[in-house]
């Protein structure tokens, strides 16, 4: 069971968002004026989550951090702001982090340029990366403390 740095589920917040809206918008309108974010916005709990192997290593658990729903209802209604204007600096061909462009559509629209490429003749070069469980390698102290 994941537990909340608040303590308060995401549920709590839909269910009652009729009452919640206005005094979470003065929060969050107060919050981008300043350039500031309440300490407790700040706080998460971290558990650790069995992925394989043997459990008695710590290496084989990934770490999932809750954060504060508050805060997490901010930064989506800022990026919900940003959207719209990031989106118009991608080409078309941008696949990652965009809605409704997932990895099999971006390996259509690859097959089909190397289709096209090898079809006139020319070269088709390719680098494929792996960055190999990103997370472990990070220095979790200087993360918690950032």
């Amino acid at each position: 069971m994941l537990d909340y740095p608040d303590n308060v589920p995401p549920r709590f917040f839909k269910e009652s968002n009729s009452v919640l809206s206005e005094p979470l918008s003065i929060l969050f309108n107060h919050s981008l004026k300043c350039g500031t974010v309440s300490k407790p916005w700040k706080v998460s709990s971290i558990t650790p989550i069995y992925k394989s192997g043997t459990k008695q290593f710590v290496r084989n658990y990934r770490r999932i951090s809750m954060l504060n729903v508050t805060s997490k209802m901010l930064d989506s209604f800022i990026a919900d702001c940003l959207k719209d204007s990031f989106n118009n600096g991608f080409i078309d061909k941008q696949h990652g982090f965009r809605p409704s462009r997932s990895t099999v559509a971006n390996l259509k629209v690859f097959r089909e340029f190397v289709t096209e490429t090898v079809d006139k003749a020319h070269q088709v070069d390719a680098i494929y990366t792996d960055i190999a469980k990103p997370f472990d390698r990070v220095n979790h102290d200087i993360l918690l403390y950032k």
